[in-house]
Order: structure tokens, then sequence, then C-alpha cells
């Protein structure tokens, strides 16, 4: 018979491993988001865009965000939403009259400020838009809708994306470590209580999120 003492014991080391494992997952995170950043950067130099400074400014601004709190594994949800609001004026600035994206929020802001989300997990699947999307074509913008609901008095987060995309072998493996990042960090957080699903059919993207935060605010 296992006492109660080694259960205990073995309880703890699956757990820093499951922690360990959490903490790589969230670190691949980073280094994706920036270098997508940074490119942006580096292509804007390279062309002379005018709006290059500005664009430098907010971005130093969104890796603030990035690198701040960092011994918080969740952060506010309502500065989740702030950032991804600087990332899309980010890149309005850089593609201005050619940027096809309509972005809507759905969200009494008091319920954003009593949830919290893992870092950066919303911010990366936007991301990916800016990415593999084309988001120059006005007869087919990408969408970009977040909303948040109460159902039954507990709360709902819910992300949609849908958009054309570039190359469909392009976002199947470039952009499958971050998908695949987040879909562990939202298992280890949320079991049993998020649904995420993306496919891709034909030059079409589509994405959708749902977490139940399970408790009342």
């Amino acid at each position: 018979m296992i006492s109660f003492k080694k259960l205990k014991e073995k309880y703890n080391i699956l757990l820093q491993a499951r922690q360990a494992e959490l903490t790589q997952y969230q670190i691949i995170i980073n280094p994706h988001f920036i270098a997508n950043g940074l490119n942006v950067i580096n292509a804007d130099f390279i062309t002379g865009n005018k709006n290059v400074n500005e664009s430098l400014e907010e971005f130093t601004e969104i890796l603030s965000y990035c690198f701040s709190n960092t011994s918080k594994r969740k952060i506010s949800l309502f500065k989740e939403i702030l950032c991804i609001q600087k990332l899309i004026a980010f890149q309005k600035k850089r593609y201005s009259e050619r940027f096809y994206v309509d972005f809507t929020i759905l969200d009494p802001y008091e319920i954003a400020n009593k949830l919290k989300i893992p870092k950066m997990t919303l911010l990366t699947l936007i991301e990916n838009v800016f990415k593999h999307a084309e988001i120059h074509d006005p007869e087919n913008p990408a969408l970009i809708n977040i909303k948040i609901i109460k159902v039954n008095g507990i709360p709902e987060l819910n992300l949609h994306i849908n958009n054309k995309i570039l190359s469909p072998e392009h976002i199947r493996f470039s952009s499958k470590s971050g998908i695949q990042a987040v879909e562990y960090i939202l298992q280890c957080y949320y079991p049993n209580r998020h649904l995420l699903n993306y496919a891709i059919a034909g030059n079409n993207f589509r994405l959708s999120l749902q977490i139940n935060y399970g408790q009342k605010v």
C-alpha cells in the first residue's frame, strides 16, 4: 500500500514537471511574436515608411507589456485587450489606406477588468493574422471579433478570426508552434472549460476560441 507521503511526493514531482513544461510553452510565444514585430520595423526602415518612428514607439509599448509582470502567469484580460488594440494600431499605421481589418469588441469593460488570462495568448493568435492573412483586399477584409458575455452569470470569452490567407502551406507550418503553445497553455489553465478550433478551407482560415471562467464575478 502506497503511503500518503509517497503519493504527495509523486504528485509534487508531476506538478513541477507540468509547471516546467508550461513555462517552456510560454517562452515559445515571446520570440515568435517579437521576431515578427522586428521584421515589420526593419521593413519600414528599408522602404522609408514615414511612420517608422511612431511604429517603433508603439512597438516599444507592446514590448513593455510583453516583458512586464513576468513573474505572473496570468494577467488582466483588460490589459491583454489594450495591448491587442495597440498591435492593431501599429499594423494600421504601417499599411495606411491598404489596411482592411474589421476589428470589433463586444465587452462590458468592467467584466474584463475582473478576469485574468495567460499573458499573450489572445495576442499571439491575433498577431498571426498580420503574419499570414491577406489584409490588403477590400473585398475580403480580415475579421477579428472579441466578445465577453455572461452565461447564467458566468463570464465567457469568445474570440473569432476569419481571414483570407496568403498561402495554406505557409500558415500550416510556420504558425504551428505559436498555436500549439497557446493550445497547451489553455489546456493547463482551463481544462474542460475551453474550446479552440481552427481550420483551413481553400484560401480561408478560421479560428474560434471560447473560455468559460467557471465562476461568477
